[in-house]
């Protein structure tokens, strides 16, 4: 998966969770901690499938940023063998 792809996916997961974050009012991380500590109640059909979804992204999201984290060092490292760094846009 190239950075960008990644970018783009970061992004369209973005606007997942602010969905949810508008919809309850809540952090996605706060959402997430209590999600996975099983202290929600899950309430209604339709909110359980609300957090299995909003869980689901998060934690995508969560997987992307550590993906693009590690392609960013060792790009970074890579850009540092030379005697100054030559930061250029990347292509598709």
């Amino acid at each position: 998966m190239s950075m960008q792809q990644i970018v783009d996916d970061m992004y369209a997961l973005n606007r997942h969770l602010q969905s949810f974050e508008k919809r309850y009012g809540l952090t996605s991380s706060d959402f997430y901690e209590l999600y996975s500590n099983g202290d929600l109640d899950e309430g209604e059909f339709e909110q359980s499938r609300d957090f299995v979804e909003w869980a689901g992204f998060h934690k995508m999201k969560s997987q992307l940023e550590a993906e693009f984290a590690r392609l960013s060092h060792e790009r970074l490292a890579a850009l540092r063998s030379g005697e100054q760094v030559l930061l250029t846009p990347q292509t598709a």
